[in-house]
């Protein structure tokens, strides 16, 4: 399964090809231990292009350390526990595999684990687009099952009366399933109205754990766990009146069994922005100041440091020092702006 393809609009805003059947994940909240830290730290580290910037903590947490991509560590909690959060946005840069991979990788160094809150979304683009009207219309005849109650909403400009959004929820915002269908196109105004339609499950606290370690079991079909966790959220069955308690003995609706049936189609997201020169270069440039901060610390040249993560060492001895700069690393990620730091990054890239 191949990403989809996308062209840049405006305001920075990525939007995806005509044609697109993608599944992805679209929001990601975590808790552990607080002695796990450092590795939580690590993790993200590797995969983002530059440091964190260190930040007051909210809801409860002391500090937070937010990354370039928006996804944040939290730590200092009354409770001994850190959180990662990774956002809409923060998705789309890594990918959802990177996030499938990270989640298992957490099941994997602790025990208590809790993921708190996951959205799964489906994005459709291509003209005539009917899945909001099918929806909208199966909820009015009485079909949707599973969630309670649903709420359409039409947004339009108040002098020009263009349309700037449409859609439908399915259940209660304050719930811990709950689903949404609109037009993304209009919402980011990168579409015409009709063409990107985006289909998401918003999953808190056990639902939400539950669907994480039930993809994460799937290994590498984590795609194929994913899409029936989304389409097993919500349900549209015909039943006649008073048929409740034996509609699953029906049918379901058409639009729905074509869209569950879409499975061998749906594609998964890879990471949508591609860093480019300038981008590797800004990360070079802060990665060689915390090498540099690093190594006065160790009393090490910089040479003598990249021989030894790429391993290079020259003997046994100094191989094993490794781990000791990458805790310094560490330490160091966290305190961007100090001014050793500075001076290390401007005398590294001279």
């Amino acid at each position: 399964m191949t990403p989809a393809l996308y062209h840049r609009g405006q305001n920075d805003k990525w939007s995806p090809e005509q044609g697109t059947d993608e599944l992805g994940i679209d929001w990601l909240s975590v808790t552990l231990p607080e002695e796990h830290e450092p590795e939580l730290r690590a993790r993200v580290w590797s995969a983002e292009l530059a440091p964190p910037e260190r930040q007051n903590g909210r809801h409860g947490f002391e500090t937070e350390l937010r990354y370039p991509s928006g996804t944040t560590i939290s730590a200092g909690h009354p409770s001994g526990r850190c959180m990662l959060n990774v956002p809409g946005g923060a998705c789309s840069w890594h990918g959802s595999a990177w996030l499938c991979e990270t989640a298992s990788y957490l099941l994997d160094l602790a025990e208590d684990v809790r993921f708190t809150r996951v959205d799964i979304r489906r994005d459709q683009v291509r003209d005539r687009q009917t899945l909001i009207d099918d929806v909208i219309g199966a909820c009015e005849r009485g079909e949707l099952r599973f969630v309670r109650g649903f709420k359409k909403f039409v947004e339009r400009d108040a002098d020009t009366q263009a349309l700037l959004g449409h859609g439908v929820y399915l259940g209660s915002t304050k719930s811990k399933r709950f689903v949404r269908c609109y037009d993304k196109g209009l919402e980011t105004k990168l579409q015409p109205a009709g063409v990107w339609v985006r289909f998401e499950a918003q999953l808190r606290e056990e639902f939400a754990d539950q669907a994480v370690r039930g993809f994460c079991r799937g290994g590498e079909a984590w795609l194929v766990s994913a899409f029936h966790i989304l389409a097993s959220v919500a349900d549209f069955v015909p039943a006649p009146r008073g048929s409740s308690a034996h509609w699953d003995r029906y049918p379901r609706s058409k639009f729905w069994s074509e869209f569950r049936g879409g499975d061998c189609n749906v594609r998964g997201s890879g990471k949508r922005r591609h860093p480019d020169v300038v981008s590797h270069l800004f990360w070079l440039y802060q990665s060689l100041g915390q090498l540099q901060a690093a190594c006065d610390e160790l009393g090490i040249s910089l040479g003598t440091a990249i021989d030894r993560l790429v391993g290079r060492a020259a003997d046994v001895q100094e191989a094993a020092l490794v781990p000791h700069l990458v805790a310094a690393l560490l330490e160091r990620s966290t305190v961007v702006s100090s001014p050793h730091g500075q001076d290390s990054q401007a005398s590294a890239c001279a």
